[in-house]
């Protein structure tokens, strides 16, 4: 049976031979690589065009609800949500929310 001082060596040794097979497959692959670009006349900067900097996410833009609801002074309400205090107010006062819908517009 090994003793610690043995596994730890054989473990250096392991990293060792995984170090020295991967530099050479890196050269190999790098001027596959290489080769590759020359063939299709690609360059570094074609490599990077149009692509979103390291980091940043790709989001769809934000859009925001379209309003359902409107008073007299122009504040919207889109319906999701906690209500605001315009619309806790109107319906306070006796309105519904049938009152504060936006009407649609035959254009």
């Amino acid at each position: 049976m090994l003793n610690f001082a043995e596994v730890m060596q054989r473990a250096a040794e392991t990293d060792q031979q995984i170090a020295s097979l991967k530099s050479g497959q890196k050269a190999s692959i790098v001027d596959f690589i290489n080769r590759l670009m020359a063939a299709y006349e690609v360059t570094i900067s074609d490599l990077s065009a149009g692509q979103p900097s390291e980091g940043a996410p790709r989001r769809k833009p934000h859009r925001s609800p379209t309003p359902k609801y409107q008073d007299d002074k122009g504040r919207q309400w889109a319906g999701r949500g906690l209500p605001p205090l315009w619309v806790k107010e109107a319906l306070a006062s006796g309105k519904t929310l049938e009152d504060l819908l936006i009407k649609k517009s035959d254009a």
